[in-house]
């Protein structure tokens, strides 16, 4: 089967820091115009209000639920659900006795859905248009002089490739620390691929416009995964699209294609910058 060319969409996700724009725009607009590739830019939210208690727990129990299912998703036993259910305890605790860490946890509660929110948007503006892959950058992406290139290689591969992938872009954590070595296919010029779909971080990866129409789909039946953050509302998706019988396959590219700022120390961390009002 040949599968048509490869047409681009670019959003960027951020949240109008001058540094970090001053930094991305222009290569993002340059990458853009080499690609003839749409640029979307999401940034739009209401006014910062801390979530209420009951809500900051209701999402921190879906996300040990969901960390239960990820867990069982890369092949884990029992050990790994011990250290799971400790980590949740953890946090309840923390909650109910440290008023200052509560108030900061409710603050970041509300800012993680706000990042969610702008990549739904993202995933919309895509579909809304008539381009056949996506490129979604939080604003924390670093180019690495190849990333272009290697972009575009990436772009190529993706046009040629039959069938469901998820490609992540821009790392995080090293892939040793995900726990997903069990899921390697196989490993080949700088790339990892994985029998199931599996994110590293949502700095920036790539979808496929019937990948991105699954995703919104979803969560029409499941509107409460957008109370998630945007990783764990990737991993669930992932997750339900298997338990509906389609396979999804995932790719790496290690070393990543773009550079993770928050992670490599080029930029502080976005829960910093959400706390600096308090």
């Amino acid at each position: 089967m040949t599968l048509p060319p490869a047409r681009l969409h670019i959003a960027l996700v951020h949240n109008h820091q001058p540094d970090r724009n001053a930094y991305l725009l222009p290569r993002l607009e340059a990458l853009s115009t080499a690609f003839a590739a749409a640029l979307t830019l999401v940034a739009w939210q209401p006014p910062l209000v801390p979530h209420k208690l009951m809500m900051r727990v209701y999402r921190d129990w879906r996300q040990y639920r969901l960390q239960l299912a990820w867990s069982r998703y890369r092949g884990f036993g029992v050990r790994a659900a011990l250290g799971i259910h400790r980590g949740f305890a953890g946090q309840l605790a923390a909650l109910a006795r440290d008023p200052a860490r509560r108030q900061r946890l409710c603050r970041i509660s509300t800012v993680e859905t706000f990042v969610t929110a702008k990549h739904i948007v993202a995933w919309q503006a895509f579909l809304d248009g008539d381009a056949s892959h996506l490129l979604v950058c939080e604003d924390d992406l670093i180019f690495h002089p190849d990333s272009a290139d290697r972009l575009r290689a990436a772009l190529t591969d993706a046009a040629a490739t039959p069938g469901l992938r998820h490609v992540d872009l821009a790392g995080g954590l090293a892939p040793d620390r995900l726990g997903i070595d069990r899921l390697v296919t196989a490993r080949d010029d700088g790339r990892i691929h994985y029998a199931r779909a599996v994110t590293n971080t949502a700095c920036g990866y790539l979808l496929s416009r019937e990948l991105a129409g699954h995703f919104l789909a979803i969560l029409l039946r499941r509107p409460d995964l957008r109370l998630l953050g945007i990783d764990w509302m990737l991993n669930a998706m992932l997750m339900q699209l298997r338990r509906d019988g389609i396979a999804v396959t995932g790719l790496h590219h290690d070393p990543p294609i773009f550079g993770h700022g928050t992670f490599s120390g080029a930029y502080t961390s976005w829960m910093q910058v959400a706390l600096a009002g308090d």
